[in-house]
């Protein structure tokens, strides 16, 4: 089961949040935005994506949502780990764990240790990265697909657990 909605349902996006932008809550636009700042992340727009999640982090921290919070944090370590600036990445990821201490939050858990872990990758650090892989497994058990590929059309994922 992939958590990320479709393509065709993410073509729609755009038009429906530009055409109810001011009557939708404050937590459906945060959701909306991120998704879409997710979008632009995955078709290599990082300058929009970035935006997007930063407009979205915005929202949640007025809210006060943690899982919110951690996402958007998540969101921008991935950000900068594909525009190979590791250290500001890892130091987001870092955070939106803090964000969940205590928390039983399984899916922001198990993808903000998906993304040290691929950070660790990249900095070519592999018993690290192994290490953080197999910290995120008692919690990518029952959460969902992990998106794997960043900065293509074609989504790839590999299921969690």
């Amino acid at each position: 089961m992939l958590w990320f909605p479709t393509t065709r349902a993410l073509l729609r996006w755009p038009r429906s949040l530009s055409l109810r932008r001011e009557p939708l809550d404050r937590w459906t636009l945060a959701w909306l935005t991120t998704f879409l700042g997710l979008t632009a992340l995955y078709e290599g727009d990082y300058e929009r994506s970035g935006a997007l999640a930063r407009e979205s982090l915005t929202i949640y921290r007025e809210l006060r949502d943690k899982r919110g919070i951690s996402l958007c944090h998540i969101d921008l370590g991935f950000i900068e780990l594909a525009r190979g600036n590791h250290d500001p990445a890892a130091t987001l990821l870092e955070e939106s764990l803090r964000v969940l201490r205590g928390s039983e939050d399984k899916f922001c858990l198990a993808y903000g240790f998906f993304g040290l872990a691929a950070v660790a990758a990249a900095r070519a650090e592999p018993g690290r990265a192994a290490r953080l892989w197999g910290a995120r497994r008692p919690y990518a058990r029952r959460s969902a697909s992990i998106p794997f590929r960043i900065g293509s059309s074609k989504r790839t994922t590999t299921k969690a657990g």
